[in-house]
Parts: C-alpha cells; sequence; structure tokens
C-alpha cells in the first residue's frame, strides 16, 4: 500500500467516526411526536376532570351558603324580637330611674347625714381599736415582766434556802470553833482587804532556804518565799552551820524568795550570802 492509500484509509476512519457522532447526536435529539400528542391530552383530560369537580364543589359552597345566609336571616330575626323586649325593659328601667330619681331628693340629706355619723363612728372605733391594741401590748409586756420577775424571785427563794440550809451547820461549825479559838486563847483579826488572820497564820511553817543576796539596812534576800508558805511578818532564824547568827522578819514575798530584816535585838553576828535560813535548827 502506497503513503496515498494509507492517507485515504485513516481520512475514510475519521469520516466514520465523525458520521457515527453525527448519527448518534440526531438519535438522542429525536422528539416521539405521536407520544408527545398523546400525552398533552391526557393532561387536558384531566384538566377537564379537575374543572367538573370544581363546578361540582361550587354548587355545593353556593348551596352552602345560601343555607347559611337563611339561618343568618332566622337568627337576625330572633335577635330584633330580643332588642325590641330590650328596648321596653330600658324604658321600663328609665321610668324607675326617673322615680327614684324624684324620691332621691327627699332621701339625699338622710344619707348625707348618715354618712357623715358613719364616718364619725369609723373615725371612733378606729381610735378605740388602736388604743386598745396599745393597751394589750402594754398588758402583754408587764405580764412578761410579771413572770420574769417570778421567776426570778422563785429562783431567789430557792437560793436563800439553800444558803440558809448551808449557813445553819456552818454557823453551827463557826460558834464551835470560836469557842474552841477562845478557850486556846487564839487570836483572830481582819485585815482591811477582809483576810482573816489568826495567831496560827502568824507562826511559819517549817522551811530551810538560804540566803542569796545581803544588803543595806540590815536587809536580806532569801531562797523562800509565797510558794513555800512565808507571809510578811513571819519571823526566821539565821545559822551558819551550828552557830546562831540572829533572827530576821519578812518584810516582801515573791512565789520563789522573799525580803527580810534583821531584828536588832536577836543579832548574833554578822550575816552573809549562803547562810542558812530556817524556822528552827534541824
Amino acid at each position: 500500500m502506497t503513503l496515498l492509500g494509507k492517507f485515504f484509509t485513516v481520512l475514510i476512519l475519521i469520516m466514520s467516526v465523525l458520521f457515527m457522532g453525527l448519527a448518534i447526536s440526531v438519535y438522542a435529539t429525536h422528539v416521539n411526536w405521536r407520544a408527545e400528542a398523546e400525552s398533552k391530552k391526557k393532561e387536558a383530560d384531566v384538566q377537564l376532570s379537575v374543572n367538573e369537580q370544581l363546578k361540582d364543589q361550587q354548587q355545593d359552597l353556593m348551596a352552602a351558603i345560601a343555607l347559611e345566609r337563611s339561618a343568618r336571616r332566622f337568627a337576625l330575626a330572633g335577635l330584633e324580637t330580643k332588642l325590641k323586649s330590650r328596648s321596653e325593659d330600658l324604658e321600663r328601667v328609665q321610668q324607675e330611674l326617673a322615680t327614684l330619681t324624684n324620691t332621691e331628693g327627699v332621701t339625699a340629706g338622710a344619707l348625707v347625714t348618715a354618712q357623715n355619723e358613719l364616718s364619725s363612728i369609723t373615725a371612733e372605733v378606729k381610735a378605740l381599736r388602736d388604743t386598745v391594741r396599745e393597751a394589750q401590748k402594754d398588758v402583754d409586756h408587764q405580764f412578761e415582766v410579771v413572770v420574769k420577775a417570778t421567776d426570778e424571785l422563785n429562783q431567789m427563794r430557792r437560793v436563800k434556802a439553800d444558803l440558809e440550809n448551808r449557813q445553819r451547820p456552818l454557823q453551827a461549825a463557826v460558834a464551835a470553833m470560836k469557842s474552841a479559838m477562845d478557850k486556846l486563847g487564839v487570836r483572830v483579826d481582819v485585815e482591811q482587804d477582809g483576810t482573816v488572820r489568826t495567831d496560827v497564820d502568824r507562826v511559819p511553817p517549817r522551811v530551810d532556804g538560804l540566803v542569796i543576796n545581803v544588803g543595806d539596812k540590815d536587809l536580806i534576800e532569801i531562797s523562800i518565799g509565797d510558794d513555800d508558805g512565808i507571809l510578811i511578818g513571819h519571823e526566821l532564824d539565821v545559822y551558819r552551820d551550828d552557830a546562831y547568827l540572829g533572827k530576821v522578819r519578812v518584810v516582801k514575798t515573791s512565789p520563789d524568795r522573799a525580803v527580810a530584816e534583821v531584828i536588832p535585838g536577836f543579832k548574833k553576828g554578822t550575816i552573809r550570802k549562803g547562810d542558812r535560813v530556817a524556822t528552827k535548827l534541824s
């Protein structure tokens, strides 16, 4: 095959493909006019059927409207009858109102007087109610005060009775103690602060301490105080080994130490730091 033959062969192939595409395109755009006409006819028949149904519905609605109009005429006639009856009632009520208006002038004065008296009585009643309310509050307050005072009085009576019951044995004990102290010759003194001192309190307890400091004017500081039972006025003896150095009197106390002054008449030697302080040589 020559080159020209090949060229024509390819050209024929291309032309075949183009004609085939054209045929497909024509087939795709082909319209079946007979089927289309039958479809339009069916749609027209359906539309005619719908129109007939709408005409039937229109006739039914017209009949219903006619019935409704007839019913409204009957209802309107009834309302007109009721209106006439109400108009007659209104005329009768107006006549009664006129009659009452004529008689109102006669009763107006009495009504005004009665209203004034009612207002006065209402004001008096309100004032009386306020007075009664205040009086009731005062009575309630006084009652609460009385109840509280009664409770306090009863409580104080119970306390008094309890104290009286305690007082009798205490009085008996005090009387017996005073009798015993009188027999023993023990003196009882009451200081300004209410503290009761007896001869027994003036006796210092059995203590044993040291002189921790020696000051001027025959004053010394000792290592015992309130916690040991030492009181102002107690007299203590001072020793060094077995040598008696003198007697001191307590003039000031603190919990763990005290200050004492040397009693001149009992001084037997010079007191130094470290000397022994005691109530009795042992």
